[in-house]
């Protein structure tokens, strides 16, 4: 009976009913949610896709039928999906990376020397946190345009400019204090 009532609300977009079910069932996603990423992700990681749960729930507030089950549930199965999905995205840009090609004519020394690269710039690029590793996958490995990836991902422009300057400036430190160098960055 609550749960009707409070989807009732939900659908009518009442915010304290919103406020209610993030007060009532934060814990629970969060521990559905830690459950499937932490041990492969950063806290903050973990953070963010509860609140994309519930900002999911927000969006899909007038499609919510108390018939079809309880919220409980509801926010159980979508805070698994939306984990699993985090996860997938995290798994994709890793794998992208690793398909990043050293030309076939190269010598061996540099061949060697570019493997070397790689895996660095794989390690480098996957300490980088969301949204920053996403965009920087979606401009150097997909071949986004900033304009394709601020529409994307709801930012402005300059947002995703400046974070992709941010990132490659960080990720060429790091490689320069490791000894290496990567100009395409």
């Amino acid at each position: 009976m609550q749960d009707e009532i409070l989807i009732g609300r939900l659908k009518r977009r009442d915010m304290n009913a919103f406020e209610e079910v993030i007060g009532t069932y934060k814990n629970y996603v969060g521990a559905i949610v830690k459950s499937r990423i932490s041990a492969s992700m950063q806290p903050e990681d973990v953070e963010e896709v509860v609140a994309d749960v519930f900002f999911a729930l927000w969006k899909q507030s007038g499609k919510l039928d108390a018939k079809k089950g309880s919220l409980k549930n509801y926010l159980g199965i979508l805070a698994r999906n939306m984990s699993v999905n985090k996860l997938r995205k995290r798994h994709e840009t890793s794998l992208a990376i690793d398909d990043m090609e050293i030309p076939g004519d190269a010598s061996p020394e540099l061949e060697i020397i570019g493997r070397e690269t790689m895996d660095i710039l794989k390690s480098e690029v996957d300490t980088l946190k969301y949204p920053d590793i996403e965009i920087f996958t979606k401009y150097h490995i997909d071949g986004e345009t900033v304009k394709m990836i601020a529409k994307d991902m709801q930012m402005n422009p300059n947002t995703v400019k400046a974070k992709l300057a941010r990132s490659r400036k960080k990720l060429k430190k790091q490689l320069f204090e490791r000894g290496y160098s990567y100009e395409n960055l």
